[in-house]
């Protein structure tokens, strides 16, 4: 189903000033905003005829535009019933198994984003302030990137290994989290529940801690059905070899996803 009012890149209108809040399920709050302007207005009296509560209240920052655009238009596909899921890399490096995965268990409508490239301050020079009040950082794409989590049917995290652990993008995001999540509570269950980690790595011979590094920390009732561990050694290929041209991890990755092949 397409939007209409989301074609390529919302204008911009360069003076942002309002946030919107849509309302798209009873236990569910998507959060976002747009530009003042007769277009928006236009937008809005469109989402309250499909059934969408809309609130404004003041405020934005540049950081959360593509927030708004995505989770607009999602909200507005979902209505019409379309599925939608949010695939993550976290690897460094572009081109690499974990964002060539990532973009073929994705469909034409799903998001598909490469941390590297979302904007990221690490946890550091700060004074806990996320422990007792609000992160000196949460202007970045952090927090903006977990509200982008509720609003979408499942989660695939694609997650390389170096240097015997998860990569160091991964751990930010971990690290990041704490302060989305304790302002944001009764999302965890949430987002956990529609949560699936792909580990990329060596072997689990050489490294059976890797994949139970993730089903400690989400403890997933059913690690099976949440984890996939695709092993290059398994395959007999080295660090520069591309895991998607082996057809059995094809197949592994259709499974584990529910991908319809083509």
């Amino acid at each position: 189903m397409t939007n209409p009012y989301l074609k390529a890149g919302f204008p911009d209108f360069g003076r942002p000033c309002f946030w919107l809040s849509i309302h798209k399920r009873e236990s569910t709050k998507a959060r976002c905003f747009e530009y003042a302007d007769s277009e928006v207005h236009q937008l809005l009296e469109h989402l309250k005829a499909i059934g969408m509560g809309v609130v404004i209240a003041s405020r934005c920052s540049s950081e959360e535009v593509e927030v708004a655009l995505c989770i607009i238009d999602i909200c507005y596909r979902k209505k019409g019933g379309t599925d939608m899921n949010l695939t993550v890399s976290f690897s460094g490096r572009k081109g690499g198994n974990c964002d060539r995965i990532a973009k073929y268990i994705s469909a034409e409508d799903d998001l598909v984003f490469f941390m590297r490239e979302i904007s990221t301050q690490p946890c550091a020079g700060c004074d806990y302030e996320c422990m007792s009040g609000r992160c000196r950082y949460r202007g970045d794409g952090i927090y903006s990137f977990f509200d982008k989590l509720s609003t979408v049917d499942r989660i695939f995290y694609i997650v390389p290994m170096y240097c015997g652990n998860p990569s160091a993008l991964y751990f930010i995001l971990n690290e990041r989290c704490q302060d989305y999540f304790l302002h944001n509570e009764s999302r965890y269950k949430e987002i956990v529940e529609k949560l699936y980690i792909i580990g990329v790595y060596g072997s689990s011979e050489d490294s059976p801690d890797f994949l139970d590094f993730f089903a400690r920390q989400y403890d997933f009732p059913n690690p099976g059905k949440h984890i996939l561990g695709l092993e290059r050694h398994r395959y007999h290929q080295k660090m520069g070899d591309f895991l998607l041209e082996v057809e059995d991890v094809r197949a592994r990755l259709d499974a584990f996803t529910g991908r319809q092949q083509t």
